[in-house]
């Protein structure tokens, strides 16, 4: 029933040339992803001379569209729970992770309409999957899946936090709730800046 405020919205700012969102009930980030997908179909539909201006656009043929798009993000979801699973406990346990979510209803009923929920859960496993490599750059766990070798590089840190970072912003500006991954993010940044002084080791002055 709430495809309207992301389909609808999308369509007027295609038709109008104005991108200012109608309103705030949603983050806006969907909204603008889904404006593109108009501007696909529209392209799509004037060269196969269905269309002639924006204000032709049929709202049946743009809601295939748009809902293919929230099912390849569903798609996705999937695809990055893996990842998630198999970097934190190994093969079984990505697999198993994204067979339950592959069928979960909430998550594959969602992914059939253009709402902001499986964005926003796309957006926020992408986020926990930043997240987690970070604190997987960890030189006291070596052996971990998909952890850093010993004497891993500032370098890596600061990228992986930059990119989860990235991955914060993207999922709140996708739905408001999600904006709470702020919380892991930190405590992942705390803990990788502190892994350092953690690991030097202890030199005494007779050492020199």
């Amino acid at each position: 029933p709430d495809e309207w405020a992301v389909a609808e919205d999308a369509l007027r700012m295609l038709r109008t040339g104005d991108y200012t969102p109608f309103s705030y009930t949603y983050p806006t980030f969907y909204t603008y992803m889904q404006t593109g997908v108009a501007a696909v179909h529209f392209i799509w539909g004037a060269g196969t001379g269905l269309y002639r201006t924006p204000a032709d656009i049929d709202p049946v043929q743009f809601y295939v569209w748009a809902r293919a798009l929230t099912a390849t993000l569903g798609v996705g979801a999937v695809a990055l729970t893996f990842l998630a699973g198999r970097m934190l406990y190994g093969n079984a346990a990505g697999l198993m992770a994204a067979a339950l979510i592959a069928v979960m209803p909430a998550a594959t009923g969602d992914s059939h309409y253009v709402t902001t929920d499986t964005p926003a859960m796309f957006m926020t496993v992408l986020a926990f999957l930043a997240i987690a490599r970070l604190s997987r750059v960890a030189p006291e766990y070596p052996s971990l899946p998909g952890a850093e070798p010993p004497g891993a590089p500032l370098w890596s840190t600061l990228v992986w936090a930059f990119l989860a970072g990235c991955g914060v912003g993207l999922a709140t500006a996708t739905k408001w709730n999600a904006g709470s991954l702020i919380i892991a993010l930190l405590v992942a940044i705390v803990f990788a800046i502190q892994r350092p002084t953690r690991n030097v080791p202890n030199v005494s002055r007779s050492t020199w």
